[in-house]
């Protein structure tokens, strides 16, 4: 019996091991170069970013499998878990690792300072603001990324334009995310300036998303959705609110307008990934370091959805539907 229960003992541990070390760098695989990826959740645009990186590697001439292997790990928006996966990843010394959202790129900063793995971050709005450098210029040999700060003031007279009688705007965003506060103070600041009275309406969870909105019901015309991790991870709820209580839902993200958003200022989070991308190969070809300014948003562009207008009622002017990107809802 004793035997018996050693035997699983070790089992156990056995098991135990494999699963902790199941993603170390395997020996056959020590000619390709490594990409260790750390995203704070699942959501269209990081999604949208990460298949930009994948698509300018490819379109560069490297190919998945044959020069460079790719580790990604999810934190499904889990503090605690994003900070064991930067542990993990920092741990196995990649060629580069990539952070995409600002809590995955301080996590990762954190814990591989010194070690010289060149870090690239993707969707953080203010890389100052969020301490992962100091000068936008020269970051350091290596740290670069790129910022999807938006452009605030058009998206502002997008809605004066599109809902000319509204008012009161409603935010949501969770207050523990820097990218968040960094964009709402801006665009409070903006709003001012057009009269308009915001009212905020923090959450810290994804499961309290709707529920925060709810509550603005009845109280704003217009709800904006900033660069959220927390909020965006629910968008399709609020989506569906949209449609419900007919009150228009702007974003700065193309793929969100996609997925059902009225409007949008901003530029593709694909092309995003794509100008991350470019960064990840300049790292790989350069082992020892090398200084890469920071990154912005290129082109910025409306977006409006045709079906999402035409179920709230909305007629596009012609002015704005003449240099707008058109989307009908997917399906």
């Amino acid at each position: 019996m004793k035997i018996l229960k050693i035997l699983l003992g070790l089992s156990v541990l056995i098991l135990g091991s494999l699963f902790l070390f199941r993603d170390k760098i395997e020996p056959s695989a020590q000619s390709l170069k490594v990409i260790a990826i750390s995203q704070i959740v699942e959501h269209p645009s990081l999604e949208a970013v990460r298949q930009g990186i994948y698509d300018f590697l490819s379109q560069s001439g490297l190919e998945e499998g044959k020069d460079y292997k790719v580790i990604y790990k999810n934190a499904q928006g889990n503090m605690s878990i994003n900070n064991q996966i930067a542990q993990q990843l920092s741990g196995m010394k990649p060629d580069v690792m990539v952070a995409i959202s600002t809590p995955s790129a301080q996590a990762l900063a954190s814990v591989s300072h010194g070690k010289n793995i060149p870090l690239v971050f993707a969707a953080v709005t203010d890389p100052l603001q969020a301490r992962l450098i100091k000068d936008l210029n020269k970051p350091g040999d290596f740290i670069s990324g790129v910022s999807d700060l938006p452009p605030l003031n058009a998206q502002i007279e997008l809605i004066r334009e599109l809902f000319p009688t509204a008012k009161k705007i409603g935010i949501l965003y969770n207050p523990a995310e820097v990218n968040s506060t960094k964009t709402i103070s801006e665009f409070q600041d903006l709003a001012k300036k057009f009269e308009y009275e915001i009212l905020l309406a923090p959450t810290t969870k994804s499961s309290e998303v709707l529920f925060s909105a709810q509550n603005l019901i009845g109280k704003v015309d217009i709800l904006y959705i900033p660069q959220d991790n927390t909020v965006v991870s629910a968008i399709s709820s609020l989506i569906s609110l949209q449609y419900e209580k007919k009150i228009p839902c702007f974003t700065s993200d193309e793929v969100l307008v996609q997925k059902g958003a009225i409007a949008a200022v901003g530029t593709s989070y694909y092309e995003h990934g794509k100008q991350v991308g470019e960064i990840v190969f300049k790292f790989l070809e350069n082992k020892k370091g090398v200084q890469i300014p920071i990154a912005f948003p290129r082109n910025p562009q409306i977006y409006i959805n045709y079906e999402t207008a035409k179920n709230l009622d909305l007629s596009i002017p012609d002015k704005i539907a003449q240099k707008a990107k058109i989307y009908k809802l997917e399906k």
